[in-house]
């Protein structure tokens, strides 16, 4: 993680942060099938599910028809929860029919769009209104380099 992004006014989405244990993380890759990219890890296991308090977004690759003027933005990053809206694990059980492929949803937008990470570490915006999916970033650091402040 290249960024501090509590510098953004990312916050903890119940007023702290609370970073996933490894007994999830590996109930996590269990689940998916697939060992979760390091960069991503490590902002799960130090932010968990996470808002951002001030406005701020992120220039992907390719932007959607959503962004203004190349910026997106996000509501929720999904992480360790008790609230199943939030928590990773839950989030992609309930959404396993809607995605495909090898990917996870890791967060969503203001109208319900996902962020979406594939298991080579690509990020991805999904337009749930068409299931288009819009190529963000490489990897997860370069995602989290985009972020501006608004």
């Amino acid at each position: 993680m290249n960024k501090n992004l509590v510098t953004f006014g990312l916050q903890g989405v119940g007023g702290k942060f609370l970073g996933a244990s490894d007994d999830y993380i590996a109930e996590l890759e269990n689940q998916f099938g697939f060992r979760l990219p390091d960069d991503y890890k490590l902002f799960i296991q130090t932010y968990g599910a996470a808002q951002f308090g001030e406005y701020c977004g992120y220039r992907p690759l390719q932007p959607s028809p959503w962004a203004a003027n190349g910026v997106q933005t996000v509501d929720i990053f999904y992480g360790m929860s008790q609230n199943a809206g939030f928590d990773l694990r839950r989030v992609n059980m309930r959404l396993a029919d809607l995605i495909v492929g090898n990917r996870i949803a890791i967060g969503h937008d203001a109208g319900s769009n996902l962020l979406l990470l594939d298991k080579d570490g690509e990020v991805y915006f999904f337009d749930h209104e068409t299931g288009t999916t819009y190529l963000c970033a490489r990897d997860f650091d370069h995602f989290l380099d985009s972020f501006e402040k608004l």
